[in-house]
């Protein structure tokens, strides 16, 4: 009974605040028991093992010739804010790494 008086409420603020085409409240519970019940894949997180090198790398060419600039990852998590020509190819999403931290 209290789902069914949060839903109803829900549904009537909804179509207060709806502009143009409004749903019943048959389709509005349809489309929230969807949402509830969606497959919802895991996140993956991308493990590099401790035993893998971490070696700096310097980023691809752009399309203008010059070296790509990334954020360097190390000084970030501190707060600094540094461009680098380096990447580590190790990692996932290849982050950048300066040589002078």
């Amino acid at each position: 009974h209290f789902f069914q008086m949060m839903l109803l409420k829900s549904f009537i603020l909804s179509n207060k605040f709806t502009l143009g085409n409004k749903a019943s409240f048959f389709d509005f519970r349809l489309n929230i028991i969807k949402m509830l019940l969606a497959n919802k894949q895991p996140v993956i997180r991308d493990v590099t093992p401790r035993n893998t090198k971490h070696l700096p790398s310097k980023c691809q060419t752009g399309p203008n010739g010059k070296t790509m600039r990334k954020k360097c990852r190390v000084c970030r998590t501190t707060g600094q804010r540094k461009g680098t020509v380096y990447h580590c190819l190790a990692c996932p999403g290849h982050p950048g790494l300066c040589l002078e931290p």
